[in-house]
């Protein structure tokens, strides 16, 4: 019976899986990985392809990746303006939550530079997430108190893929299966060997089970096989977890890219039409390219001139009645060039689905333009993508100040029943100063339009009125643009000196103006 539960699935990965797998084969480019991989994307022509024909089109085939250009970019876009983000790690007073980022030591610190334990920066992570977003929809993540790395915890993006079946009450998320089958070895003189596992998160913690295959003590009965699949439980581990209602909840989560359809599989679709069309071009333009030779001959000199060519000679016999020179012939470049024409359609309207923009691309645009092309199509994609990394980065954020920050909870049972649970020690109160937001403005800022902008405000004609402190700020801003090195106790005695003048010139004025309007005696 476990047996069957360990490969068992949910109705909902059963549906959308090979929509996950199309879409991240044409994005990961594993089309091309191997032949029955290949054979699975590029069509064979059911009528006047021969098999040899088919091979010679696959092994030719040039898959050129449009749908992964479309992924990156829209992640490009969005992490273009990260400047603009705001991430809190703590509250105002810095007496909560984890601390400051750029402080060595600090939580807060240790998960901004090593958020998976394997080195991964934070933002680099959800970078990532931003992408798979894009192919999958759907991402998993997983906050992981026991795999640490100096005795953290870590953030793990989970391919949906990998995660079999769960189970939910009303929308809190009580049990989830993840495959973890892994490759094991002793050394590189050993052969690695495979071993399917399954991880299982409930709300009190994690098993592990793993299938073996044994010997089955049926053994040479009619109908047996000689081994049967076992599996055993061969670690657990607890842990407790808390969502935002005070609702015991698991460390592990999903978060959808609101959208109704599943536009990473669409757009992979379109990408593998027009591989297809691109392999029959390729095809054509590759037979075109070999122009076959006619000699009208008689049967000895055709067999003269035969033996004179390669073999394999590139030649056909034509009628000795027919009296013609010797001649080359080709196919009609007609169906190429109608090909070529078709395929760059094709390449212009998935440009044109995936940014609405394909036409004026080519253009330098204003950012009135932009903002227009934002609002129409690209901007309410990233609008999307955006809300989807905020609620990821949220939610772990949560439950990594919970790894930081436990609370201890003891259960007290009678007779195998939950009477209630009794909170031994509690850091609650430190939770929930974790916050990120990114800005809906997707137009990157012009530095070089902002430090002129910076220079005349502040140092030019008519400046706004600034303190020393402002300035300072200004002018570090300034130099550090230029790339110009600089003392900064130096140069804030220049911005006091320039303000001591400035206020002594303001003083200068005023006595001047109370002189002129003094009435003459």
């Amino acid at each position: 019976m476990i047996a069957d539960i360990f490969d068992a699935t949910h109705p909902e990965y059963d549906l959308e899986s090979p929509k996950w797998e199309y879409a991240r084969d044409h994005y990961e480019a594993r089309v091309l990985d191997d032949d029955t991989t290949l054979t699975n994307y590029l069509v064979k022509r059911s009528q006047g392809e021969t098999d040899a024909a088919f091979q010679e089109r696959k092994d030719l085939a040039d898959y050129t990746p449009f749908f992964a250009y479309i992924v990156e970019s829209m992640a490009g876009r969005l992490f273009a303006v990260d400047d603009k983000t705001t991430r809190t790690w703590q509250d105002e007073e810095m007496s909560q939550g984890l601390g400051d980022p750029k402080e060595p030591g600090t939580p807060a610190y240790q998960m901004t530079h090593n958020a998976d334990g394997k080195g991964t920066n934070w933002n680099t992570l959800f970078k990532q997430s931003a992408m798979d977003f894009s192919v999958y929809r759907r991402l998993w993540f997983i906050v992981d108190p026991k795999t640490s790395s100096r005795n953290q915890p870590a953030v793990k993006i989970i391919n949906p893929l990998d995660v079999y079946d769960w189970v939910e009450e009303g929308e809190r998320l009580v049990q989830v299966k993840v495959d973890d089958t892994s490759f094991t070895r002793d050394g590189i003189f050993e052969l690695a060997e495979e071993e399917e596992q399954r991880l299982v998160y409930e709300l009190d913690g994690w098993k592990r089970f793993v299938k073996r295959m044994e010997e089955n003590p049926d053994k040479g009965k009619m109908g047996e096989p000689d081994e049967i699949a076992k599996v055993y439980e061969v670690e657990r581990g607890a842990y407790y977890f808390e969502d935002k209602d005070g609702k015991q909840c698991l460390p592990i989560f999903y978060v959808e890219l609101p959208l109704r359809r599943n536009s990473g599989y669409i757009l992979a679709r379109k990408n593998n039409a027009i591989f297809n069309k691109e392999s029959a071009k390729d095809w054509l333009e590759w037979a075109a390219n070999f122009p076959k030779l006619i000699s009208y001959s008689d049967n000895d000199l055709f067999g003269k001139q035969k033996e004179a060519l390669s073999e394999g000679g590139n030649f056909l016999q034509g009628s000795v009645e027919a009296k013609h020179p010797t001649q080359y012939i080709a196919p009609d470049t007609g169906p190429a060039e109608i090909n070529r024409e078709s395929l760059q359609q094709k390449i212009e309207h998935f440009l044109y689905v995936a940014f609405k923009e394909y036409s004026d691309s080519s253009r330098e645009k204003t950012a009135t333009e932009r903002r227009i092309d934002d609002a129409e199509g690209v901007g309410s994609y990233l609008e999307l993508l955006r809300s989807a990394v905020d609620e990821a980065e949220n939610r772990a954020g949560w439950l990594v100040e919970q790894c930081f920050f436990p609370k201890q909870v003891r259960k007290i049972t009678e007779e195998g029943e939950l009477v209630t649970e009794q909170v031994i020690s509690g850091n609650a109160d430190l939770w929930g100063q974790f916050f990120v937001e990114r800005s809906s403005d997707f137009l990157p800022v012009d530095d070089s339009a902002l430090m002129k902008e910076i220079k005349e405000n502040v140092f030019g004609f008519d400046p706004i009125p600034t303190d020393e402190t402002a300035r300072l700020d200004a002018a570090k801003q300034l130099f550090d643009h230029l790339g110009i090195k600089y003392d900064e106790e130096a140069l804030t005695e220049v911005i006091n000196q320039a303000a001591a003048r400035e206020s002594q010139g303001r003083d200068t004025d005023a006595e001047l103006e109370r002189v002129l309007n003094e009435p003459v005696a």
